[in-house]
């Protein structure tokens, strides 16, 4: 387990953890609460989709969580 992983918290936009994700090269990303505590996983395979294709008004991950 890594000990500082790279998070985002449950505000963040979608578009932000998908640039995490590709920038990084990650299949996973842990989402935290505002404390830090995790509370789920974004898996690059549940995110196919979700990218809007046009400038659409930005998800925020609690809502896709």
């Amino acid at each position: 387990m890594t000990h500082s992983p790279i998070t985002v918290l449950t505000s963040s936009r979608l578009l932000e953890a998908v640039e995490i994700i590709q920038d990084r090269k990650i299949s996973e990303l842990p989402v935290v609460d505002e404390m830090g505590r995790p509370i789920g996983l974004l898996d690059i395979t549940d995110l196919i989709g979700l990218v809007p294709l046009e400038e659409e008004q930005p998800t925020e991950l609690e809502a896709v969580a």
